[in-house]
């Protein structure tokens, strides 16, 4: 070997077989090829070797075996990450609790097959069908912008995309522009680059309880502390301002955002333009960003009314900055598209500025949304497509009609306290602890085993131990089998509580 290789820091007293061994490695790695005769396996294992053998400070190391001879393949772990770990989704716990008790029909003999009060999946909404105008605006774009939908895009989505949505995001107060859009997998895919580009490990966010379980997983997972902050049932599901300012006070500084999902995919609520207001001067005041959920937008039942949080910001004077998640996942029951997007509303003072640039630069680690998808958006956003506004008319008529049928069986079933939904496809059903002795887990487990009817543990979304949540968007026979199920179970323990009752006061008057 020439001389002029010689690592710098090669200590004189090493043996001539050791300095040749450390100097191996560099020589033959920079080599394009495998000079004949010589094999790169064979000098790492006399590497390794000579290595376990070598010298250490003029003494001799004892003699260790090949490593290839010292790992025994069955404790061989590969362990994940610290953020796999965090990411625990509590509705996934739940099923899975409830799991081993789902049952065929076949399997039981009752003959009652399983049906799941619990399931968000549109697919189940079988009586009315998948949205024919976003089938055709699919296959139309993919006709007419050929070129474009079969090669990649920018990161943050197809520029005539981006102007389509930030018009439909647009106010009279304040209008944003393609640069303040990203198109994203989802909205859940807007939440998560939301999240990544503000959260760093050690700060805080607050978010609502009950709700979707992502929100904090997203947090964690990134090493954020989360602060819940309560809804409150008894007042139609709005946010607890008190606690909201008790907590700023207590960890103010580390809070980087605060997270409000309207309409509430837990609960069916819909703020009032009221409330919002109420919650923007909380964020005002705290200098907190606020990220905006809203991708079940304008799916509300009279007499509500959504207002986005960007509109009504911007109609106070946008003193406090707004990013929105949003997506035609849910109005047009289309999940499986994956087309969602963020928006980001400025305040006056330009404080998203650093934010979106680095929301930016994450969305660019990726290539971009499926451009198929992307290329339908500006037709399915469109307020003059006639054919998509008859099916969301025809959507909102069949929806209304279910919420009537629902509440008028649950108002029957004793024990149980419906809560009519304002929005979305959800609701809460409160259960009366006096009169069916169950809390949530009790309740929702002995119904799966007596009717094979499943429905969700408000707990599991953070709600209190007392409700349970339902999705009422089932085909109308399968809705009126589940409601009939219900009613059964609610009035044989109702009945068989206030028996066991009138014992104990029998008993005590002996």
């Amino acid at each position: 070997m020439e001389g002029g290789n010689r690592p710098k820091n090669v200590n004189k007293e090493t043996s001539n077989t050791e300095t040749e061994t450390t100097m191996m490695m560099p020589s033959s790695s920079n080599l394009p090829f495998t000079p004949k005769g010589e094999s790169y396996g064979a000098d790492i294992n006399v590497q390794f070797h000579n290595a376990a053998t070598s010298t250490v400070s003029g003494k001799s190391a004892p003699p260790r075996k090949p490593l290839h001879q010292e790992v025994k393949p069955e404790s061989w772990v590969v362990p994940t990450s610290t953020k796999a770990i965090r990411a625990v989704n509590p509705v996934t716990f739940a099923f899975s609790r409830l799991a081993d008790k789902v049952k065929l029909g076949s399997q039981r003999t009752d003959g009652k097959n399983p049906i799941s009060l619990a399931n968000g999946d549109p697919r189940s909404a079988s009586d009315f069908g998948p949205c024919t105008e976003a089938m055709k605006a699919s296959v139309h774009s993919m006709i007419r912008d050929a070129q474009q939908s079969l090669g990649y895009a920018n990161a943050c989505g197809v520029s005539s995309v981006r102007k389509a949505i930030a018009e439909h995001h647009s106010y009279p107060e304040h209008r944003i522009e393609a640069r303040n859009v990203i198109v994203t997998n989802g909205c859940s895919g807007a939440l998560e680059l939301a999240f990544n580009a503000l959260l760093d490990p050690g700060c805080g966010v607050l978010i609502p309880q009950p709700s979707i379980p992502m929100y904090e997983m997203m947090a964690e997972s990134v090493g954020a502390t989360v602060v819940k902050y309560k809804l409150q049932m008894d007042c139609n599901w709005e946010c607890d301002l008190e606690f909201l300012h008790t907590a700023m006070q207590h960890c103010g500084n580390k809070i980087r955002a605060i997270v409000v999902n309207n309409p509430s995919s837990a609960t069916g609520a819909v703020f009032s333009q009221l409330h919002i207001v109420q919650l923007l001067e909380f964020a005002r005041i705290y200098r907190l960003p606020i990220i905006a959920d809203e991708v079940f937008g304008d799916m509300t039942y009279a007499p509500s009314q959504f207002f986005p949080i960007a509109q009504v910001a911007a109609q106070l004077g946008r003193q406090v900055p707004v990013i929105t998640a949003n997506g035609l996942s849910k109005q047009l029951m289309i999940p499986g598209w994956r087309a969602g997007w963020v928006t980001f509303h400025d305040n006056v003072h330009g404080s998203l500025r650093e934010l979106q640039a680095g929301a930016v630069r994450l969305a660019e680690l990726g290539p971009g949304v499926s451009t198929l998808t992307q290329c339908a958006i500006p037709q399915l956003l469109s307020k003059s497509n006639e054919g998509l506004n008859g099916w969301k008319s025809r959507l909102q008529t069949s929806l209304e009609r279910q919420i009537v049928f629902l509440m008028t069986k649950l108002s029957m079933c004793d024990g149980l306290v419906p809560m009519a939904p304002q929005g979305t496809y959800y609701t809460m059903v409160k259960i009366k602890y006096s009169v069916l002795g169950m809390d949530d887990w009790e309740f929702a487990s002995r119904l799966l085993d007596e009717e094979n009817l499943i429905v969700l543990p408000g707990s599991a979304l953070g709600a209190p131990n007392n409700a349970f949540r339902i999705s009422f968007h089932l085909p109308q026979r399968s809705l009126y089998e589940a409601t009939t199920r219900l009613y059964n179970f609610c009035q044989r323990h109702a009945s068989e509580r206030r028996e066991a009752m009138d014992t104990l006061v029998e008993f005590a008057m002996i």
